[in-house]
């Protein structure tokens, strides 16, 4: 399968992550995909991890899948 590029901003507040099409905006306490979501990020959580499919974002924390194709 092809992948997109990715790109990467962060200003130690925020970072915006941009997946081919499609962007995020991960803080400290959540995962905000413009216009469809917000994931708060429970206090234990030690990874976040965006991934792209088929033109939208998946997103998970720990391992497990939050937020599938959207």
């Amino acid at each position: 399968s092809r992948r997109s590029p990715a790109r990467f901003h962060g200003d130690g507040a925020a970072a915006t992550v941009q997946l081919g099409e499609q962007t995020a905006r991960v803080t400290a306490d959540r995962v905000e995909i413009p216009g469809r979501r917000v994931v708060p990020i429970p206090a234990g959580c030690k990874a976040v991890e965006l991934r792209e499919s088929q033109g939208g974002l998946r997103v998970f924390m720990d391992g497990a899948e939050v937020i599938k194709r959207n």
